[in-house]
């Protein structure tokens, strides 16, 4: 028989080992508990950067904002179409597989976006929109989707013609639809008239051009710094905008009189949020806001529930996981969802200022960076 010496020896490494082992907040934390990679010291060890799965050619200056276009009904001929953020630089169209398919010039580009099925006349196009900052207008572009090239559309597409001249750089832009009708959302500089940080632009089609019109304006700033990260949620009809004196802030789209209605992401920056996007989930209205957080050696993504609690409908709580990539001083993010060869839950784009390219990740990397196999970044 064991003497009770022995079995309170034993009892007090038991415990001991009990207390060692990780609490399901650390299991589900930043970090993982990986006993291949334990230290002596019991050390939780960090999951490595997530990898791309494909890498564009570079562009001439520097990569800035990013879209994805992805094919009606091949997806295999998606398209990612980045920005040469330049006055002699434009858009630059490239195949899954890194190869640019055409260059357009435009002045000093910032926001490009993707749009499908906007009413042009009789018929329904893709379009894509960017800023010229150069000459504060949008430039808008149809998608030949046998050709995969684009042909320009713009019309009379002048911003912010009526703002004082401190103010009026165009910054940032996100497009949206509401029963078939378009808008622009287009952040500018400042706002030192208290006027709103963020304009909104109904987009029209006439005799093959498309023209866009103000037709709202709203956004608290807190003047430090610029906006140019801008998501619109048209299920949850909401646009989120980052402050970077203040963090993402919420606002309802399409109502006369708009106010806050939550903000969060108020800190814990590396240093700030460089774009904006969802990620839908398996029901409706669910998902992810996705932030990029630039980095000179890797980028962060925060993930913030795009659905609040019943208690707290426009709460958005962030989810304790932050994915890592190796994409370096990043310049601009898109996301889908949409499944794409190589891309089975969707892809993640990313410019990256250090190798002048845009970085293709699979979603379904990052969802199982930290070692879950469940539905948690689904």
């Amino acid at each position: 028989m064991m003497r009770s010496s022995n079995w309170g020896m034993l009892s007090l490494i038991a415990l001991c080992a009990i207390g060692c082992a990780p609490t399901p907040a650390e299991r589900n934390s930043v970090r993982i508990w990986d006993l291949n990679t334990l230290t002596k010291s019991q050390d939780i060890v960090d999951p490595p950067p997530v990898k791309p799965i494909q890498r564009t050619e570079a562009v001439a200056h520097r990569p800035g904002s990013v879209a994805i276009w992805t094919h009606p009904t091949n997806a295999s001929e998606s398209l990612i179409i980045g920005t040469d953020r330049s006055r002699s630089g434009g858009l630059v169209v490239f195949g899954l597989d890194g190869k640019p398919l055409q260059s357009i010039p435009v002045r000093l580009p910032y926001g490009v976006q993707v749009l499908p099925t906007f009413d042009f006349g009789r018929r329904r196009i893709d379009i894509v929109a960017v800023i010229e900052r150069d000459t504060n207008r949008l430039r808008v572009f149809g998608i030949n989707t046998k050709k995969r090239l684009l042909w320009e559309v713009t019309g009379d597409t002048e911003l912010l013609s009526d703002t004082s001249r401190a103010s009026r750089g165009a910054m940032g832009l996100s497009l949206y639809q509401v029963d078939r009708k378009t808008y622009a959302i287009v952040s500018r500089k400042s706002n030192l008239d208290d006027r709103g940080i963020l304009e909104v632009y109904a987009l029209t089609a006439s005799e093959g051009r498309v023209n866009a019109k103000r037709v709202g304006q709203f956004g608290a700033f807190a003047r430090r710094g610029l906006v140019e990260a801008i998501t619109t949620d048209n299920y949850n009809g909401a646009v989120f905008y980052f402050d970077p004196d203040a963090g993402i802030r919420k606002y309802p789209i399409l109502t006369s009189n708009p106010k806050e209605l939550y903000r969060f992401g108020k800190s814990g920056w590396a240093l700030k949020c460089i774009a904006l996007g969802t990620y839908p989930g398996a029901t409706p209205g669910s998902g992810f806001i996705v932030a990029a957080d630039y980095q000179s050696h890797e980028t962060i993504l925060r993930l913030f529930k795009r659905k609040g609690m019943i208690d707290q409908p426009y709460s958005h709580l962030e989810i304790p996981l932050r994915p890592t990539l190796t994409s370096q001083r990043a310049s601009g993010m898109a996301i889908t969802p949409q499944p794409i060869p190589s891309f089975p839950e969707g892809m993640l784009v990313i410019g990256s200022e250090a190798t002048g390219t845009y970085d293709l990740y699979s979603w379904r990397d990052i969802r199982t960076q930290h070692g879950s196999s469940d539905a948690s970044l689904r």
